[in-house]
């Protein structure tokens, strides 16, 4: 492991699932469901230190989304340190809670818990909030899911037709879906709104399920070549090799009362 790097932490379950987790971020960098490849796309040109944003894998988007907010781009948990809790076979849980760090970057004592579960041909991830303060406070969430694709010119995301979304490339106006699938002949960066709770990606002959619980919206995003082009943390060409389909909550904010918590999860199958 390169020494600047915070560290990573190997999940394995008895069939031979594995994933890999870095302590910076709780950021999911490699699954493979037992007996298969892996489903995660991250970029060999992404920065590991301290503190980085690693482009690929799963980010934690937390307590905001984007730009959509007056903190900084995704929040803060996806380049904080989170704390190892507990390890049982193919169960990991990490834990991160305000600090001074956080309180000037956010006003709300917090409590986070991010859990992978890794077994046969499926992968788990949750995250759940709690409000440790004394004072209401609201947040958006989303698990910034890379996935690995072979063409992405082949690729499909089906399941959210009629759905309305917000164009994040056009913030104006709300539209509906209308196309039978999701595809990306160019840059589509899409927040769909209350979808359902399962979603599946093509890839030419491979199938994918995306399921999510607790998250009511979902967002689908490729940069395409030119601006993939222009992210110095993308390998040549790495548009590509990956679709994001991201379970999220968006379109309204978590409102959580003082003691109260809220949890969201997403889970992959390769059938």
């Amino acid at each position: 492991m390169d020494e600047e790097r915070w560290p990573v932490i190997d999940v394995s379950s008895g069939d031979g699932a594995t994933a890999q987790v870095h302590l910076n971020g709780a950021h999911v960098t490699s699954w493979c469901p037992a007996g298969g490849r892996d489903q995660f796309f991250t970029s060999a040109a992404s920065e590991f230190g301290p503190g980085k944003a690693i482009r690929g894998g799963v980010p934690v988007i937390f307590p905001q989304f984007s730009d959509y907010g007056p903190f900084q781009r995704h929040g803060f948990a996806r380049n904080s340190l989170w704390n190892g809790k507990q390890q049982d076979g193919g169960c990991l849980i990490l834990s991160l809670s305000d600090s001074a760090e956080t309180l000037a970057l956010w006003p709300h004592p917090f409590e986070c818990e991010f859990k992978v579960t890794v077994g046969g041909h499926a992968l788990e991830i949750s995250l759940s909030v709690r409000n440790s303060g004394d004072a209401d406070m609201e947040f958006a969430a989303a698990l910034h899911t890379y996935l690995r694709v072979d063409d992405i010119a082949s690729t499909r995301v089906e399941g959210l037709s009629g759905m309305r979304f917000r164009d994040n490339n056009d913030r104006s106006r709300i539209q509906v879906d209308h196309d039978e699938a999701v595809t990306f002949p160019g840059e589509i960066d899409r927040g769909y709104f209350d979808v359902p709770r399962q979603l599946t990606v093509r890839d030419g002959m491979r199938e994918l399920i995306v399921e999510s619980d607790g998250f009511p919206d979902a967002v689908t995003w490729n940069p395409g070549p030119e601006k993939s082009a222009a992210m110095k943390d993308m390998e040549p060409e790495g548009y590509r090799r990956f679709v994001c389909v991201e379970a999220a909550a968006i379109q309204y904010p978590v409102k959580l009362v003082p003691g109260a918590s809220w949890i969201g999860m997403q889970r992959l199958v390769v059938p």
